[in-house]
């Protein structure tokens, strides 16, 4: 789980290298929700948008841990003809979250091989 945390500060960095601010507005003025989840929620005090560590990413919305994303990644990097239903086996879940994700990764690898240098 510490991976998890690495990546969640690491997502911090790439989306706000000078601070967190307000996607819509771009308010600095925020402030963060308290809660018990890894991924910090925030609220905008000016325009009151709610907003986490992964919105406007990939991650958007997802279920499925950071980790396994970045497993994921790695599959793809090593076999990038891999198909849905051996990505789905390797990883641990369903055929339809394995095609979506597995499209996602194709269509966004720079993100995630910049999101790997500054992890690693």
């Amino acid at each position: 789980m510490a991976f998890e945390n690495k990546i969640i500060e690491s997502l911090r960095k790439y989306q706000w290298p000078k601070g967190i601010v307000c996607p819509e507005c771009r308010s600095k003025r925020i402030y963060t929700i308290k809660d018990k989840a890894k991924i910090k929620k925030y609220t905008c005090k000016d325009c009151l948008r709610r907003f986490s560590d992964i919105s406007s990413t990939v991650f958007h919305k997802t279920r499925l841990s950071l980790d396994k994303w970045l497993d994921g990644y790695e599959l793809i990097r090593l076999n990038p003809n891999l198909s849905a239903r051996n990505f789905k086996n390797q990883l641990h879940i369903s055929y339809t979250a394995a095609r979506r994700i597995k499209r996602l990764l194709q269509e966004k690898a720079d993100f995630f091989e910049h999101l790997l240098k500054i992890v690693y």
